[in-house]
């Protein structure tokens, strides 16, 4: 049934009386999309300001709301402030740049992931940046020599609901801002490989290896994974700023060409032969911030087999959750 939630209704696509769009409907929304992205682009300098006018409206005043408190001043996720102990003077990370190895990021499920700007992370194990927000690589992470930091601050903030987290300002004092978490708050299995947390109010999980990296499952992937099923990654259209701009013809480039242009094909190698990756060009165009490329990237996702092997155990007894119950 549905339910009303901070003012707004609720309801499954049956109750709505919605039907699933056709084939020809999901691609004249997906040139409507694009088409508008385009606008949207040649106004923009930063592919993270792309976000609807509504979506800023959601986080105003809350405290993902970048102009509050510590964040007052700060415009953009590339300002550079001061409110580090150690004379830190970046708030955050460069955007599409691996935090770990400076080399591009080309973001595809489950092996090149980013975090928004929006979510404050304490970067622990940086001495330059407060926080950790930007792209990485899943294989840096796990090669990083501080990886148990950068897990602890994964946890921190994938498991937690709200927390206060403490910076220290150009006063030298001691500042608390609040953070929300993820609100996976629910151990339900300690793997040899990683842990899994499960989301109580709807039917997700998170997997943090015991390396650093993460992986979002939601329940199709878990039947899936349970039934010895691999799964992909997921294949929605994101857009990146690339280093430089690219020669005519980027429109045909496969995916390996793209990634040699990009110079980092040997970070890639493992997707390329191993976990049959489908590569799309959606449009290219130059913008104020260089030229900008929107595209979609899917792969199989690298899983180990004991996350199947749990949820095989797990889920015959294991009671879905109803959105009207969250």
């Amino acid at each position: 049934m549905s339910k009303e939630i901070a003012g707004r209704t609720f309801s499954t696509p049956e109750e709505a009386g919605v039907e699933p769009p056709t084939a020809q409907e999901l691609e004249e929304y997906g040139k409507t999309f694009r088409e508008a992205r385009q606008k949207l682009r040649a106004a923009s300098p930063d592919p993270e300001v792309l976000a609807s006018s509504k979506f800023h409206d959601e986080i105003s005043g809350t405290e993902l709301d970048p102009r509050r408190g510590v964040w007052a001043g700060i415009s953009g996720h590339r300002s550079v402030i001061s409110v580090g102990e150690s004379g830190r003077q970046r708030m955050f990370h460069e955007r599409n740049v691996c935090h770990f190895c400076g080399r591009f990021a080309l973001e595809a499920e489950g092996w090149a992931e980013s975090i928004p700007p929006y979510h404050p992370i304490l970067a622990t194990w940086d001495d330059d940046a407060n926080f950790f927000n930007g792209s990485f690589h899943v294989g840096c992470v796990r090669a990083f020599e501080r990886r148990g930091e950068f897990r602890q601050a994964m946890v921190d903030w994938l498991t937690a609901t709200n927390r206060l987290i403490t910076v220290h300002g150009e006063d030298g004092q001691p500042h608390e801002i609040s953070s929300t978490g993820l609100g996976y708050t629910e151990k339900i299995a300690e793997l040899s490989d990683g842990e899994i947390y499960e989301d109580p109010r709807f039917n997700r999980w998170v997997f943090i290896e015991e390396a650093g990296p993460y992986h979002f499952l939601e329940l199709d992937a878990a039947e899936a994974l349970s039934a010895g099923d691999r799964i992909r990654g997921d294949g929605g259209g994101t857009s990146v700023v690339l280093p430089t701009e690219p020669d005519a013809g980027i429109e045909s480039w496969n995916l390996p060409g793209l990634l040699n242009f990009l110079a980092v094909r040997d970070l890639y190698q493992g997707l390329l032969d191993d976990l049959e990756p489908k590569y799309e060009f959606w449009e290219g165009g130059v913008g104020r911030a260089g030229y900008i490329l929107t595209y979609s990237l899917s792969a199989i996702r690298p899983l180990p087999s004991s996350i199947g092997d749990f949820f095989a155990r797990y889920l015959p007894n294991y009671t879905s959750k109803r959105l009207e119950d969250a």
